[in-house]
């Protein structure tokens, strides 16, 4: 397994021009902690980020009421983990000032794995540049679900799934313009096209 750190990000204004070839579940834990305005907007950011690759977005609060993520994981569903505090850097793997991290499994595609994405890392890095942390916490959070879908060493020198950003990106993604990369679009389809199979596939042996 691999885990794929993310510090901050970069623009890409390609975006899928066409209507939306398929659709993920991202399931949240310790989404109480984010004010409600700053959680919602990122997760607005995060979800353009990914229509524009031609995936929607459903968002899962799992600390809601009904206890929602009790219900079976499908391939199409995703693990994000809201977190209370900084991770612990890891040398060569995650850097001190990270803002979050994905622990991807090789070979496997089905709910494997999870993104985490540290609020205190969030406030620390819109703090200095003093921007809006809902910019910085929802390109985190399209990025670390890029990891899952996109797999190991998937960084790329621009984009969505660059290593880092800074505050001229943050702008970037504030204006709409952060994505994916055109070849890095392609494998996302692709992916969730073929969870959706998968998950087709259960279905009916139910």
């Amino acid at each position: 397994m691999k885990i794929a750190c993310i510090l901050l990000l970069c623009g890409w204004r390609a975006a899928y021009p066409g209507k939306p070839v398929g659709r993920i579940a991202i399931r949240m834990i310790g989404s109480s902690q984010i004010p409600a305005r700053t959680l919602a907007n990122a997760k607005r950011l995060a979800g353009d980020i990914l229509r524009g690759v031609g995936v929607e977005a459903d968002w899962v609060d799992c600390d809601s009421a009904g206890r929602p993520c009790l219900q079976p994981v499908k391939p199409t569903d995703f693990w994000l983990q809201l977190l209370a505090r900084r991770p612990q850097a890891v040398p060569g793997s995650l850097e001190p000032d990270a803002t979050g991290y994905a622990l991807v499994v090789p070979d496997c595609h089905d709910a494997c794995g999870y993104a985490a994405v540290s609020y205190p890392a969030v406030r620390a890095a819109a703090d200095e540049m003093h921007n809006d942390p809902a910019l910085v916490l929802g390109a985190a959070i399209a990025h670390e679900i890029g990891h899952l879908l996109l797999g190991r060493d998937s960084h790329a020198p621009e984009g969505v799934m660059s290593r880092r950003l800074g505050p001229k990106q943050i702008v970037e993604a504030g204006r709409g313009t952060l994505r994916f990369l055109p070849d890095q679009a392609q494998q996302v389809r692709a992916e969730v096209l073929a969870r959706m199979a998968r998950a087709s596939t259960s279905s009916e042996v139910k």
